[in-house]
């Protein structure tokens, strides 16, 4: 306590400086004798604990954040609003990530280590591992872009058009199922009619997107 009230006056312009001198008093405080005795803290760590210390680990310990996430029909799971790539045989299963500040870890259900993904912070992006990509439409389950080209085809040519920006947009091919079924959904919750209005006016301005359908629709 003396350490921090010898500071007291002393005047710091940032933590680093200020760190700097408080190691130094500290430093100074344990190699001062004992009152009463020959040897300070310093002696004594030499002399009985410093021999049995173990060396530290190579590497800095790291937190990792558990979540349980659900590999979804575009084949990724989703995390940080961030989707992550998985290979077919993965479709729908339920698996535990552990994130850390520049991996993430799978595992499946038995506790198994399959996959490390490199984490990004970019909202929306997609993490990919090339070889998760189906080599054919059949492969993709009932989500593929004939699916939704066809769905949306009997709502209207102009929800027709919006898909087909969408999809061509993408550079991964799973990656705007999930925005082609947001935009099927808004025909559910209004009305086909009403979205093939607001997929009209969404060409016409040239901005044939899903947050465009999505955020106007029900106006």
């Amino acid at each position: 306590m003396h350490i921090l009230m010898d500071m007291e006056e002393m005047v710091f312009y940032s933590l680093d400086e200020l760190n700097r001198v408080l190691w130094e008093e500290i430093k100074e405080e344990n190699r001062k004798p004992f009152n009463g005795l020959s040897y300070s803290r310093y002696d004594r760590f030499l002399k009985e604990e410093k021999e049995t210390l173990l060396p530290l680990p190579p590497n800095a310990f790291e937190y990792l954040e558990r979540k349980l996430v659900k590999v979804a029909q575009d084949f990724s799971f989703t995390f940080d609003k961030i989707h992550y790539s998985m290979p077919r045989k993965y479709l729908r299963q339920e698996l535990e990530i552990r994130a850390g500040e520049k991996e993430i870890y799978v595992y499946n259900k038995q506790g198994d280590h399959i996959r490390t993904h490199k984490r990004s912070y970019t909202p929306k992006d997609w993490g990919v591992i090339p070889s998760d990509k189906p080599a054919e439409y059949k492969d993709y389950g009932y989500w593929n872009v004939p699916f939704f080209q066809h769905k949306v085809s009997m709502i209207g040519p102009n929800t027709r058009a919006l898909i087909d920006a969408v999809i061509q947009k993408s550079w991964y091919p799973v990656q705007p199922f999930r925005s082609c079924f947001g935009i099927l959904r808004c025909a559910e919750k209004y009305s086909p009619e009403a979205l093939e209005r607001c997929c009209k006016d969404a060409v016409l301005a040239g901005k044939c997107n899903y947050s465009y359908g999505r955020y106007f629709v029900g106006e």
